[in-house]
């Protein structure tokens, strides 16, 4: 880096004084990173404020349902009211590592005792990490995690819902699902 010949003072004699500093030197100075790091900080912070306060209020996270006499099909063919399908519904949890509404999700709502007593006695439950597993990302058209889908066991899908669900809307969802699963109230 050539450096920058910054002339600066006289001396006692009125002699200058040449100061020879490096561009890194002039531009990096304590003060001008202090200046840059605080404008950085402030730019995030108005970023962020706008991302957070910006959202209009959602009410509760609905259930997309699929159409329910085509989705009580099974792989051995479609069923009435009266016989129940063979096996448990299947609740796959696409996820990434770096995403902090699934991180949320998995700290509260997945992490609640009574969730995961009704997932394990009602559902086969998966975690899948969306970028690890791109084939059944595709499969089910995940666009955005967390994403949260229901499915038949052989696959076919009974609803989704698309973002963080808190405990009590996502018990909700669990009933819903169950409804249609079974053809009843069921948790």
């Amino acid at each position: 880096m050539r450096p920058a010949r910054i002339l600066t003072k006289f001396d006692e004699e009125d002699r200058p004084v040449v100061i020879t500093l490096s561009v890194r030197d002039v531009l990096f100075d304590v003060k001008t990173r202090t200046s840059l790091i605080t404008a950085l900080i402030i730019v995030i912070l108005i970023v962020a404020a706008a991302i957070l306060f910006g959202r209009e209020k959602q009410g509760p996270t609905p259930i997309t349902v699929t159409n329910h006499t085509e989705s009580n099909k099974t792989s051995t063919g479609s069923h009435s009211g009266s016989s129940l399908p063979k096996g448990k519904p299947t609740y796959l949890f696409f996820y990434d590592t770096g995403c902090p509404a699934c991180s949320l999700m998995e700290r509260t709502t997945l992490s609640n005792q009574t969730i995961l007593n009704v997932l394990s006695q009602n559902f086969t439950f998966h975690r899948v990490e969306a970028g690890r597993n791109p084939d059944l990302s595709r499969r089910y058209g995940i666009m955005y995690v967390p994403t949260n889908i229901f499915t038949y066991p052989n696959g076919t899908e009974i609803g989704r819902v698309v973002g963080a669900v808190g405990q009590e809307n996502f018990m909700k969802v669990l009933d819903k699902v169950l409804e249609i699963y079974y053809g009843q109230h069921h948790t």
